[in-house]
């Protein structure tokens, strides 16, 4: 069973034990998870069945390299100049 599997088949179990409970918040409490997550799930299952519980991939994100303080940049640069000669 692949991580995609367990994790749509935990899915499918807390919306049917929330419909055996008739207790949104009670199969959330015993799942461990926030009430608006279980009815984004159960928006999903309504709309696409039981594929749309499976979890979305997500794109690699572009990010900007972060900043060295100058401060930094200038010991580092030191120190390069430093070891070349």
């Amino acid at each position: 069973m692949t991580l995609d599997d367990s994790i749509l088949t935990m899915r499918l179990r807390v919306m049917r034990r929330a419909q055996e409970l008739q207790s949104v918040t009670l199969a959330c409490r015993e799942a461990g998870i926030w009430r608006t997550v279980f009815y984004r799930w159960r928006k999903r299952f309504e709309r696409y069945g039981a594929d749309g519980l499976h979890p979305r991939r997500q794109r690699a994100r572009r990010v900007r390299p972060r900043e060295i303080a100058p401060h930094v940049e200038r010991l580092i640069m030191g120190v390069a100049l430093a070891w070349l000669t």
